[in-house]
């Protein structure tokens, strides 16, 4: 099957679309991952009331958005949105008085 081989030779691979560049993969990737995340936050809401609590009381205190997120076993996570770095300043402020 010389003639096959021969005929492969002369094939140039083409060159891969815009949008299946490695470059363009990842970055799709991290936009799944970012809408995966944001998704699956916007799906679990705390029901716990004493977390609520805290985290309304807190969200009050800092002037910003708070998300508590806790597990049964006590371990969590503390997000603290902001806007701008304005606001950020802020918010350390007010965690440093």
């Amino acid at each position: 099957n010389d003639t096959e081989a021969e005929a492969l030779d002369h094939i140039q691979p083409e060159e891969p679309a815009e949008d299946e560049t490695a470059e363009a993969v990842q970055d799709a990737a991290v936009e799944d991952t970012a809408q995966s995340s944001t998704q699956k936050s916007q799906h679990k809401i705390n029901t716990n009331p004493d977390v609520i609590r805290l985290q309304e009381a807190l969200s009050d205190k800092l002037g910003a958005v708070v998300n508590i997120k806790a597990s049964a076993n006590g371990a969590g996570m503390l997000k603290i949105s902001y806007a701008n770095f304005d606001q950020l300043d802020e918010i350390i402020a007010r965690i440093s008085r």
